[in-house]
């Protein structure tokens, strides 16, 4: 279909081969999983809203079919189309349409100020849709910044944690404070490693959804504008 759900699971730590020395290490993992599915839920969430942008039915068929109409000059049957498929982009169209009618009543303005009232209705229209779009891909953004700068900081207090282990010991290093220190460093640097790369691949893949919705609405918004400058 047009749209998609990105779903990655948070990793098995047993599966990886990364175990730990107590329980306080044990919960840290369970803790990052936990957050890595709550931003997996964010992630969901944008591709619900972009769902409910493109509408019920194939947004690639949409497109064709109001194109088609109008095309033919079938106005009634673009609206109707429009009230079917539902969504932004259908609002958006169904918007310019409505105003394409009221300007085929009105006696007063001319053709080119028609036109122009035309395009101003449908800049206005995906203007009030466009916060519907892209309603949680701030969130997205934030979670790439987030998610390394925490990784950062956990690796750092993992390092702090094994020299502080290697300079506590009289004879020697602790050798297992020390494992442990190191291997919370390096759970920390995956994990932020881990949510920086989801959260840029889901913010561009998204970002990309809504740059081709926007360009359908840019090409219908021109066969309508064209088809009224060539009937009128």
């Amino acid at each position: 279909g047009d749209s998609a759900t990105f779903t990655v699971s948070a990793p098995n730590f047993s599966a990886l081969g990364i175990t730990f020395s107590n329980s306080f290490d044990y919960q840290k993992g369970k803790a990052w999983n936990l957050a890595h599915k709550d931003d997996k839920e964010k992630m969901d969430l944008q591709a619900v809203a972009l769902r409910t942008a493109f509408g019920k039915n194939s947004h690639g068929k949409f497109v064709i079919s109001v194109k088609q109409a109008i095309t033919a000059g079938d106005m009634a049957k673009a609206q109707q189309i429009c009230d079917k498929q539902q969504g932004c982009v259908a609002n958006v169209v169904g918007a310019t349409l409505k105003k394409y009618r009221e300007m085929e009543a009105n006696t007063v303005l001319t053709k080119e100020q028609k036109i122009l009232a035309i395009q101003k209705e449908l800049e206005e229209a995906t203007a009030l849709e466009m916060p519907m779009m892209q309603e949680n891909l701030p969130i997205i953004g934030t979670i790439v910044t987030l998610g390394t700068l925490t990784g950062l900081f956990g690796t750092v207090l993992g390092m702090i944690k094994s020299f502080s282990a290697m300079s506590a010991g009289d004879g020697g290093a602790d050798s297992s404070a020390l494992a442990t220190g190191i291997s919370e460093a390096l759970v920390n640097t995956a994990s932020g490693i881990a949510t920086g790369a989801l959260a840029v691949i889901s913010y561009n893949y998204y970002t990309n959804k809504i740059d081709r919705l926007t360009f359908s609405l840019d090409e219908v918004g021109f066969s309508i504008v064209q088809t009224f400058s060539a009937t009128h």
